[in-house]
C-alpha cells in the first residue's frame, strides 16, 4: 500500500503546484489587463505631444505600477536594442498570453508600413478592453455557484480517500493486494487528478481574460 499512498502524494503535489503557478499566472495578467486601459492612456499623452511610439511606451512604462511596469520595460529595453517594437509586442504577447499585446503589435506593424494614426486604434483597444473586464466580472458573478460546486467536487473525493485511509488502512491493503484491485486504485488516482486539473481549468477561466 505504500507505492499507492506515495503516488497519490506525489499526484496531488504535482497538480497543487501546477494549480498555484496558473493561479498566479492568471492573476498576473488578469492585473495586467486591468493596468492596460490607464497605460495606453498614457500612450497616448506622450503621443500627442509628437513622439514615437517607442518613447511613448517607454515613458508610459516608468510612471505605471507593477506588474504592468516591468512587463513595458522589458519591451522597451529590446526595442533599445534594435528590435522592431511590433515583433517585441506580438511576442510578449505570445509568452505572457495577452491578446491585446498582439493588437498593439499588428497596429503598430500597420503603422509602420502604412502610416496613419495609432491613437484611433488604442481608443478602441481601451474601450474594448474596459467592456471586456465589465462582461468577465459579470460572468464571474453569475457562476459564483457553479465554481463552489465545482470546487466541492474536486475537494471530497480526496478527503474522503484520506479520512477512510487514516481510519481503516486495511479497506486499500486489500485492494493493493490483488492485481484487478491494484490497477482499479492506480486508475481512480489517476482520474482524480485529471479531474481536479479540469476543474481547476475551469474555474480558473471565469478569472483569466485571456484564458
Amino acid at each position: 500500500l505504500g507505492p499507492l499512498a506515495g503516488l497519490l502524494a506525489v499526484g496531488l503535489a504535482i497538480v497543487s503546484v501546477f494549480g498555484v503557478l496558473s493561479r498566479n499566472a492568471a492573476r498576473r495578467r488578469a492585473k495586467i489587463v486591468e493596468q492596460l486601459p490607464v497605460f495606453l492612456e498614457s500612450v497616448m499623452r506622450v503621443l500627442a505631444a509628437g513622439n514615437t511610439l517607442e518613447e511613448s511606451l517607454g515613458a508610459a512604462a516608468r510612471e505605471s505600477p507593477d506588474p504592468i511596469r516591468p512587463l513595458f520595460i522589458s519591451i522597451g529595453r529590446q526595442v533599445r536594442l534594435g528590435a522592431p517594437v511590433e515583433s517585441v509586442l506580438a511576442e510578449a504577447g505570445e509568452v505572457h498570453r495577452l491578446r491585446d499585446l498582439k493588437v498593439m503589435a499588428l497596429a503598430a506593424a500597420i503603422n509602420r508600413k502604412y502610416g496613419g494614426s495609432l491613437r484611433g486604434v488604442m481608443k478602441s483597444l481601451i474601450s474594448s478592453i474596459r467592456s471586456r473586464d465589465s462582461a468577465a466580472r459579470e460572468l464571474r458573478a453569475l457562476t459564483a455557484e457553479t465554481r463552489f460546486s465545482a470546487l466541492v467536487l474536486g475537494i471530497i473525493p480526496v478527503t474522503l480517500s484520506l479520512y477512510i485511509f487514516t481510519k481503516n488502512k486495511g479497506y486499500y491493503a486489500g485492494m493493493w493486494v490483488d492485481p484487478s484491485g491494484r490497477w482499479f486504485l492506480i486508475a481512480s488516482v489517476l482520474l482524480q487528478i485529471f479531474g481536479v486539473a479540469i476543474l481547476w481549468r475551469m474555474m480558473n477561466s471565469t478569472g483569466d481574460p485571456d484564458a
